[in-house]
């Protein structure tokens, strides 16, 4: 009985935690994430990502998130993981991976990314 207690306390205060943290870093619901994610602005900031990262490609180099984000922060009222939609699986390719050298990063890994095609640069 008090082993099962013990779980049960334990459970309870894992997901009041769990609970509670999501809350003090500011995480949003699902739904609200993704209106914000094909907002207008977000649309027109992932155009011009996408942009300067063809731009930082231009001479085959590969590119980096970082690299784009100092080329084209997103402004105010973007969500900084919409990064995502600049990279797209049709157009580049995973070349390799860096330490992250932006700080909110932690250094975690990210990748490096290559055009597929020299086409998209003349473009």
């Amino acid at each position: 009985m008090t082993i099962i207690l013990s779980l049960t306390y334990g459970a309870l205060f894992g997901a009041w935690f769990v609970l509670w943290r999501v809350q003090d870093r500011g995480f949003q619901p699902i739904e609200t994430l993704t209106e914000n994610l094909e907002n207008t602005a977000t649309d027109a900031w992932v155009a011009k990502a996408k942009q300067a990262a063809i731009e930082l490609a231009t001479n085959g180099d590969e590119v980096s998130a970082d690299a784009v984000w100092n080329a084209c922060p997103p402004p105010a009222g973007v969500d900084g993981r919409a990064m995502a939609r600049v990279f797209s699986r049709d157009e580049w390719e995973i070349a390799g991976r860096v330490m992250s050298e932006r700080g909110r990063n932690k250094a975690r890994m990210i990748a490096l990314w290559r055009l597929k095609s020299r086409e998209m640069i003349a473009a």
